[in-house]
């Protein structure tokens, strides 16, 4: 089971946030149409800067992995090129 973090549970607040205005517009008919339409649309926006940040994480791990290894390559052809001139 996945750890509940401080920005799961903001998007369940203005998720909640949204049925509310929703529920309020039908029956108390207090907020206008656009801004029952915004609070629907900063919880998706709020989810996707979520997962584009998770997203940015990992590939900052794998950047950081693919030079590794490409400089334990770069070592191990330098050490191949030094043997070969060795036995020349």
């Amino acid at each position: 089971m996945r750890k509940i973090t401080l920005a799961d549970i903001i998007l369940i607040i203005l998720f909640l946030f949204a049925i509310a205005l929703a529920l309020w517009y039908l029956f108390g008919d207090s907020p206008t149409f656009e801004q029952i339409i915004i609070g629907f649309i900063l919880p998706v926006i709020f989810g996707i800067a979520i997962k584009i940040a998770i997203i940015e994480t990992r590939l900052n791990y794998i950047e950081k992995n693919i030079k590794e290894g490409f400089n334990r390559i770069k070592g191990d052809m330098n050490l191949i090129k030094n043997k070969l001139k060795i036995k020349s």
